[in-house]
């Protein structure tokens, strides 16, 4: 008993052995898992924080770990994805704040870089267009056209050194001038036009590059930076259509003015509900002295904005179509007055003028006569004025609408005549019975020897074709006995009278030599 006693304790010894070996390794597993799962959870909270670094922006890449496992390639893989969204952020932001092609500041970017520019002080923006970017783009294809962009964003960079340059779009380009006036504006402005005279050239082709500038004062046309760009990209607009080709910004000029659009839809209101009137011009027959006509004025009395300038509401009224409307007005208060005067026995010819869209329209003498006939007037009481870019704008719709109201016996007149663009060609073929010579040739007639060659010229063609001959904008007495001198038929101006209201023509008339009543066969044909 005493030896099996000890074979089982010699058992239960080794059992005991086995057990402890045991829980020394599991222990020794546990204790190893344990470190491990720190370990990993630290490179895991590693991993994490770097995600929520490039979570807010940072994209600062960590070192990956230098391990060979899984948890080595996933550090690896996050370090390179960290340095892929940096790479993409920065093209993003050059996208955000740069132009592409000329690599120039864009419009935001331009707005910030003035944005510190302190209210107190002084400076100008010039916006600088390229006169024909849309050409060069349609005529050899965009790449060549950005290559010019490039050159001329080269130029500006070595002219404005020391100012900042932006490119606005695909043909201009911005720049800001601190503590600069109106005469260093203008002075950068040409010197900027004269720096882009010189085409571009790539050994192949030769481009013009020519360019025009719009410039914006502060503070005299605004303060807020986004304001004066705006403003300086209006002159741009003038300044693309005049000699000099740089123009500053013009309040009265701008027609992306908030007033004008609200006068968009008051112009056709204000028709309807008989705010426009008519003022007459006496137009004098030199030969004998007798006021023989007059020209019809539209004014409009506006109930807010008091007595609107034709200038600030004609221009208007094209652009919106509401031309037409206005024209019709005029014909019927025109006419109306027409037969007023006749029942007062005082015979006139009322001049009325036609815009570029009353000369497409083909109903319009139709219209006319019909209006006529109405008062039961003759179509020599009235006298249709048109203007040589209404004309030339259809030439052949325009010319089947003359001929029609020539057919119907309407004294058709050419006004404004010498500033538009009416080819020999064209004028000979109008039913034309008049030209009016434009103010502008007539104002200094006295004094300006080329003048009185512009208008003795304009005189003998009217003349040689068969077309009496007005001078507009007569002013003094020397001017009138020059006209005399010149054998202009007629004349108009301050110097026979100012525009006046219907019922004064009777007294304007009186002045003058003639009869008061002139029978209508007597009206010049």
């Amino acid at each position: 008993m005493t030896r099996l006693h000890q074979v089982g304790l010699a058992d239960l010894q080794q059992v005991a052995l086995a057990a402890v070996a045991v829980c020394i390794v599991v222990l020794a597993v546990i204790a190893t898992a344990a470190v491990v799962r720190r370990r990993i959870a630290r490179l895991l909270g590693e991993m994490v924080a770097q995600v929520r670094r490039v979570g807010v922006g940072d994209y600062s890449p960590a070192p990956p770990l230098p391990r060979d496992d899984e948890i080595g390639k996933l550090s690896l893989a996050l370090s390179d994805m960290t340095e892929a969204l940096a790479e993409r952020e920065q093209r993003i932001q050059r996208l955000a704040t740069r132009e592409p092609i000329t690599n120039r500041p864009n419009r935001a970017s331009f707005l910030d870089t003035i944005a510190p520019w302190q209210d107190g002080q002084r400076g100008a923006i010039l916006v600088v267009g390229l006169v024909r970017a849309n050409e060069v783009a349609n005529t050899v294809g965009r790449d060549v056209a950005d290559c010019v962009l490039r050159d001329v964003s080269q130029r500006l960079g070595g002219l404005l050194r020391e100012a900042p340059v932006a490119c606005l779009d695909n043909r201009s380009f911005a720049t800001f001038l601190r503590d600069a006036g109106e005469p260093r504006a203008r002075s950068v402005a040409s010197a900027v036009i004269e720096l882009c005279d010189e085409p571009y050239s790539d050994g192949e082709m030769t481009i013009d590059t020519g360019v025009a500038v719009g410039i914006a004062l502060k503070p005299l046309n605004g303060t807020d930076g986004a304001e004066l760009l705006h403003r300086a990209q209006v002159a741009l607009t003038a300044a693309l259509h005049s000699e000099s080709h740089w123009a500053i910004y013009d309040p009265a000029a701008d027609p992306y003015r908030p007033e004008r659009l609200s006068l968009m839809s008051d112009l056709r209101r204000g028709l309807l509900a008989n705010e426009f009137s008519l003022l007459f011009q006496p137009k004098l027959h030199i030969p004998t002295g007798a006021i023989t006509g007059a020209e019809a004025l539209v004014r409009w009395h506006h109930p807010r904005r008091g007595l609107v300038p034709p200038d600030g509401f004609i221009g208007l009224a094209e652009e919106t179509g509401n031309i037409r409307h206005l024209t019709r007005w005029a014909l019927r208060a025109g006419v109306a007055q027409a037969a007023r005067w006749r029942d007062a026995g005082l015979c006139l010819r009322i001049a009325i003028n036609l815009s570029v869209r009353d000369l497409t329209d083909a109903r319009l003498p139709a219209e006319v006569t019909r209006l006529l006939a109405e008062h039961d007037l003759d179509s020599r009481a009235i006298s249709l004025e048109v203007t040589e870019s209404a004309v030339m704008a259809d030439p052949d719709a325009a010319m089947a609408v003359l001929r029609g109201l020539a057919a119907q016996g309407f004294w058709i007149a050419v006004d404004d005549f010498g500033i538009g663009q009416t080819s020999l060609t064209y004028l000979r073929r109008m039913p034309v019975r008049e030209l009016k010579i434009d103010k502008s040739f007539v104002l200094h007639l006295a004094n300006d020897a080329e003048d009185r060659k512009i208008v003795r010229s304009v005189i003998e063609l009217g003349h040689g074709l068969g077309f009496a001959v007005t001078a507009e904008g007569v002013e003094d007495e020397a001017s009138l006995d020059a006209l005399a001198n010149l054998g202009c038929d007629y004349a108009q101006g301050f110097q026979i009278s100012r525009p006046v209201v219907g019922a004064m023509m009777l007294g304007v008339r009186t002045q003058f030599r003639e009869p008061l009543a002139v029978p209508a066969a007597n009206l010049p044909r």
